[in-house]
């Protein structure tokens, strides 16, 4: 059994599409790392329950419906020259989707394509860091890239 801690994981944005959803396409973006991110969340596919039952059995009948692939909300600490977070700023106001890549401690990469919605600040107590939350809400698949 082999396990690993969060520590390393990193964040990057493009606010431009790749050519594909695949790895290789999302792979050759220009990416600019996000930082100073202290925590990303949880992600993946979540199905809505459909349920049908017919009067003669009594039985409630379950499938899945649509799916969801959630959302991440990082926190990050504010760093006015951070080239990441001057290209997720101006995503709140905007529909555009924008382009993610987490890179976890192991080298497996997740792609992610998702709508910025926030990007609220949150300046706290005298010895809090001051810090925006930067809700993404995941408009696709994540793509998978398995460690090499």
């Amino acid at each position: 059994m082999t396990f690993r801690t969060s520590a390393g994981t990193k964040l990057y944005v493009s606010a431009i599409a790749p050519g594909a959803f695949t790895g290789v396409a999302f792979a050759a973006l220009d990416w600019a790392l996000v930082g100073l991110v202290e925590n990303l969340g949880s992600f993946g596919a979540q199905f809505d329950l459909v349920t049908f039952t017919p009067l003669a059995e009594r039985v409630v009948q379950k499938k899945k419906g649509s799916v969801n692939y959630g959302q991440i909300s990082p926190s990050i600490a504010i760093d006015d020259e951070d080239d990441g977070q001057a290209i997720c700023e101006p995503g709140a106001e905007s529909d555009n989707d924008y382009y993610f890549k987490i890179e976890l401690q192991s080298g497996t990469v997740y792609y992610i394509t998702g709508q910025i919605m926030q990007w609220m600040i949150n300046i706290g107590a005298t010895n809090d860091v001051t810090k925006v939350t930067m809700p993404i809400e995941i408009t696709r698949k994540p793509v998978k890239v398995a460690a090499a």
